[in-house]
């Protein structure tokens, strides 16, 4: 029978010595109560409410508040709890006490009795009758076989003392051990390592496990000795029973199974385990093939059924060594025969039909490498493509970050010339028109900043089909009479995190596309659907991320185009149509507001069988209302007294926003280049306000001059303004988010309502 083991969590353990706390506080004094011995208590059980016992303590443990002694004999059947630190328990390993407590009966899972708890409410109801030895050595020194003999059926169990030498210690501590007599187990030694061979003195209290007499907590200490243990030779299989049991045996059988260091053999008509337990946990044992008659060496031990019939053989070896082979099977077995015969035919059966196979396999490969070969082909075609709207996209960004210069200029000018000439002045007309030709060429900006990715979004997350509702309308209206408009929507679509704006453009430029590639009338199909892309679409597909889309397509039955046409179709400036209509801007916007919102656009068609664009936009999460904010206006709030330090390289634009800055009462400190600038700051005695700069300088950089600025004068705020857009200037990391920022072109109200907000705003803007 095992130990008693507590099986109570933590948290109940500490409840439990609360109330034993209480008790040793609150209950009174206990009545006198009749002496129980151990063994009548094991007998009859728990009788009496409160029961008084003799016995040798075994051990001890602390846990939390409370103190747990194991009494021996009677196979170990009596736990006594009782508050921790009210007595020493160091001193308590075999000693007789006497306790009065209250009686619990302990049970397995098998809800078998298995033992009794004696709960004392405090250090009152522990008396110790005989003391333990100083020198737990002291005990009277007995013979191995002695030992054997044991029964726990005695009322008192003092600790014994066996001599002998070590032939095994396992990986847990326990240790095996022999003195010519007989060899027992000591469960749980507290020692140290110990090796077989050495002289060791070992006393413990005896027990049963298994039906084997142990020691347990047996203390343990060599005495300098060393003998060579010489195993026991079982030499027939008649002798394989229990009465071996802890002692060193020799034995021959042969291999069944092996798996890592564990050998199964086949002894007679026992199987047994043999298992290398040892420190080392390196060390292992050889491969053996199966039927190798081997002989070994090792502790023996059976293992028991409830009836005490044995069910189970084992064998715990020492090292490698304890194992030695006696003869290996041979190659030439009836089994590898007959799987070689097997194995001879099916080669010959296959060699009919080799060639067969290997050309099938030619063919196979050929066919793969050629879709290999066409999937290389496409692929550097889509990195060709996009390498050529890549620069294309560039050299459009550039362009319109100058051309916004001097937009600029021609707006600001023409709106000062018209805020001073009535609507009747014959000057008048001319003005409105270049603000119109100005507007227009902001346009096309706009639209080639769209291309390159480079354009102001105000990205929310909506639903694609609540903009084809708002649009449904409009779309019928743009197209021609013989034309039949279809609207297909998944009622599960997806969200998805765009500007609503820009997603109307593009679905408008897809349909216009669609309308005209259909002079002769047909159907026009707008569809959207929830798709997945795998990482196969993503190989085929460069620059596209597998993931959940909402997928929006543009179907039309016009006359299609060929690949020529479709590798070119996204290109700026690059139209199907005759002369004059269209600027050959509407897919390559389209292009890039998708590309700038995170998606991917692919068009699919072939002459005379129409197309289809698909616009793929990633999956989002929630749908959010966000309200657009209006255009500034130009007012008498935006006039103001503070001093203004403007960076700007071209000379037009730095005059023009000079003049407009002065005329609403600002006193404007220009500056060309960051050099001057510097100069003007450090000059200048009184505070200077605002910092207006270009990012992109000729001869610096803004951002740099304004970080030394704002070093030297803390309350001076930033407004940058630029070409480009704000989310491309914050893409290539010049800027932080939050930055006031001025995007060209702009018109005179709205240059002076950024430099009012900016000024009123109630804390300083981040600092660069």
């Amino acid at each position: 029978m095992g130990e008693i083991r507590n099986s109570c969590p933590p948290s109940r353990r500490r409840a439990f010595a609360a109330v034993l706390l209480c008790l040793l506080i609150a209950a009174p004094a206990p009545a006198a109560t009749p002496e129980t011995p151990i063994e009548e208590l094991f007998i009859s059980g728990c009788g009496a409410p409160d029961i008084t016992t003799e016995g040798i303590v075994r051990s001890y443990v602390v846990e939390g508040e409370l103190l747990r002694l194991r009494l021996a004999g009677v196979v170990n059947a009596i736990t006594v709890t009782m508050p921790a630190g009210s007595v020493d328990a160091t001193l308590l390993p075999d000693a007789q006490i006497k306790v009065s407590g209250a009686c619990r009966t302990l049970y397995n899972n098998k809800r078998q009795r298995i033992g009794f708890e004696l709960q004392l409410a405090s250090a009152d109801r522990l008396k110790v009758v005989h003391p333990a030895p100083q020198d737990p050595f002291q005990a009277v020194l007995a013979p191995i076989k002695d030992l054997l003999s044991f029964t726990p059926q005695g009322q008192f169990v003092h600790r014994m003392k066996v001599r002998g030498w070590v032939t095994l210690q396992r990986a847990s501590g326990s240790t095996y051990m022999a003195d010519g007599t007989g060899a027992i187990f000591l469960q749980r030694p507290a020692a140290p390592n110990l090796n077989p061979g050495d002289e060791i003195e070992a006393a413990g209290f005896p027990d049963y496990f298994d039906n084997n007499v142990v020691l347990r907590d047996a203390i343990v200490r060599t005495t300098g000795g060393h003998q060579v243990p010489l195993p026991r030779v079982l030499a027939t299989t008649d002798e394989l029973d229990d009465r071996y049991n802890n002692e060193f045996v020799q034995l021959n059988g042969t291999v069944v199974s092996q798996r890592q260091n564990n050998l199964v053999l086949q002894v007679g008509k026992q199987t047994f385990d043999a298992e290398l337990d040892v420190r080392n946990r390196n060390a292992h044992l050889p491969r053996f093939e199966g039927n190798t008659e081997v002989q070994v060496q090792g502790i023996y031990w059976t293992r028991p059924s409830e009836s005490g019939r044995i069910v189970s053989y084992r064998l715990f070896l020492r090292t490698a060594d304890d194992i030695r082979v006696l003869r290996t099977p041979s190659w030439w077995t009836l089994p590898r025969i007959g799987r070689l015969l097997g194995l001879v035919t099916i080669f010959g059966l296959l060699g009919f039909f080799w060639v067969w196979m290997l050309r099938r396999q030619v063919r196979n490969q050929t066919s793969l490498l050629r879709r290999q070969h066409d999937q290389e082909l496409q692929l550097k075609e889509q990195l060709r493509q996009a390498q050529k709207l890549e620069a294309v996209g560039r050299l459009a960004g550039g362009i319109a970050h100058d051309f916004n210069n001097v937009l600029t200029v021609i707006r600001g000018y023409s709106e000062i010339l018209l805020a001073e000439h009535n609507p009747n002045d014959p000057e008048h007309e001319p003005l409105e028109e270049i603000r119109k030709a100005a507007d227009r060429a902001s346009a096309l900006t706009a639209q080639l900043l769209a291309f390159s990715r480079q354009q102001v979004l105000a990205p929310r997350t909506l639903e694609l089909n609540t903009i084809l509702d708002n649009l449904e309308k409009m779309l019928r209206r743009l197209l021609s009479t013989e034309v039949v408009m279809q609207l297909r929507r998944d009622p599960a679509l997806w969200p998805v995190k765009a500007d609503p704006t820009q997603m109307e453009q593009v679905i408008m430029n897809l349909v216009v596309n669609a309308n005209d590639a259909m002079p002769q009338g047909g159907t026009l199909t707008i569809e959207t659907r929830n798709v997945t892309l795998d990482d196969l679409f993503a190989k085929e597909h460069l620059g596209v991320a597998a993931g959940q889309y909402a997928r929006v397509s543009v179907t039309d039955t016009g006359v299609g185009m060929s690949p020529d046409l479709t590798s070119r179709i996204f290109e700026p400036f690059f139209t199907t149509k005759e002369q004059g209509r269209g600027t050959g801007l509407g897919l390559a916007t389209s292009y890039g507001i998708v590309k700038q919102s995170g998606g991917h656009i692919e068009v699919l068609s072939r002459l005379g069988s129409g197309t289809t664009f698909h616009v793929y936009l990633p999956a989002a999460e929630v749908v959010e209302e966000m309200p657009r904010a209006a255009e500034p206006e130009a007012t008498a709030s935006h006039r103001g007294h503070e001093t203004v330090l403007l960076i700007e390289d071209e000379e037009g634009l730095r005059t023009l926003v000079r003049r407009v800055l002065s005329a609403q009462g600002y006193v404007v400190l220009d500056a060309p280049d960051p050099e001057t600038a510097l100069e003007l700051s450090r000059d200048h005695r009184g505070p200077i306000h605002l910092l207006l700069t270009d990012v992109v300088l000729k001869e610096g950089n803004g951002q740099v001059v304004a970080q030394e600025i704002t070093r030297a004068r803390p309350e001076t705020k930033v407004i940058f303004m630029s070409g480009y857009s704000q989310d491309a200037v914050l893409q290539h990391g010049q800027l932080r988010p939050n930055t006031a920022f001025l995007s060209k072109p702009f018109t005179t109200a709205a240059l002076a309502a950024k430099v009012r907000e900016t000024l009123d705003a109630t804390s300083t803007v981040e600092q660069i």
